[in-house]
């Protein structure tokens, strides 16, 4: 564990709510960082994940500027399909439905204000890399070989920067709020994970009206990941937002319990 805090996860599956816990947290002065809003920018700001992804899906893939992205100079040699160690990708079954979301649509959530992410008008200069989210969804979907080689890049350079953005950071602890931290096996490098839920009928509902997504849609993006119930296993402690239970007292109470057990910890 770093002296700065404790890393806890904040996780759930579509439609449980986890960003609008994520903003109770932030009301907190909880710092959050959101892992796949970050993995978007590191996409196109990062010269070495931009060549790795090019080297996958092919020039068509960025664009710079008003232009198609100027061929880039080949240095050394990049991930191909195939060449990717099993043990650093997910499964495509469990990556699906994240990074669908993540290509396919473009949110606003909030991103760690740390001095390491740049500011969003940066990302719109001219002369800034574009990501194709249509090409490289139609990419994914037809090979999806190439969905695991995309995680195998994103992922990792997630984790990194995830741990050196923490360890900037004074709270007691920090939150990594990010879609499916137990399938890839994030959870083991946390201190603790806090599982948001809901019944499966309103977080289908929930997407339904967000996304205007039918219900086959919604289904079959559930069904590609863990079940609450074995989440709920793993999980150290859980907030029902059920529509039922009011939402802050469960954050009060879990913020409660992490500042004291940082306090014991730097106690001792």
């Amino acid at each position: 564990m770093s002296q700065s805090g404790l890393r806890v996860g904040l996780t759930g599956n579509i439609g449980s709510g986890k960003s609008t816990v994520a903003k109770i947290f932030e009301l907190l002065n909880v710092p959050v960082y959101y892992a796949d809003e970050r993995a978007k920018r590191l996409m196109v700001e990062r010269e070495d994940i931009r060549n790795q992804i090019t080297d996958v899906f092919g020039e068509e893939v960025y664009s710079y500027g008003l232009q198609t992205r100027p061929a880039r100079r080949q240095v050394g040699r990049g991930s191909k399909a195939g060449e990717v160690d099993d043990g650093q990708t997910t499964s495509v079954e469990q990556s699906n439905d994240r990074l669908k979301t993540e290509i396919s649509q473009s949110d606003e959530e909030p991103v760690p204000s740390t001095g390491l992410v740049p500011d969003r008008a940066d990302l719109k200069s001219p002369k800034s890399y574009q990501l194709n989210r249509a090409f490289l969804a139609a990419q994914v979907f037809e090979y999806p070989e190439k969905l695991a080689l995309l995680n195998a890049i994103v992922h990792p350079a997630v984790a990194k920067d995830s741990r050196a953005w923490h360890d900037l950071q004074k709270a007691p602890y920090t939150l990594y709020e990010a879609a499916i931290t137990f399938e890839t096996g994030g959870y083991k490098v946390l201190d603790a994970v806090i599982l948001v839920t809901a019944p499966e009928a309103t977080r289908l509902n929930r997407v339904m009206a967000r996304d205007g997504s039918s219900s086959e849609q919604v289904r079959a993006r559930m069904a590609r990941q863990w079940p609450e119930e074995k989440k709920l296993e793993l999980a150290d402690h859980r907030i029902e937002n059920d529509g039922q239970k009011l939402l802050v007292p469960q954050v009060l109470a879990i913020h409660d319990i992490l500042t004291k057990r940082k306090a014991s910890v730097s106690g001792n």
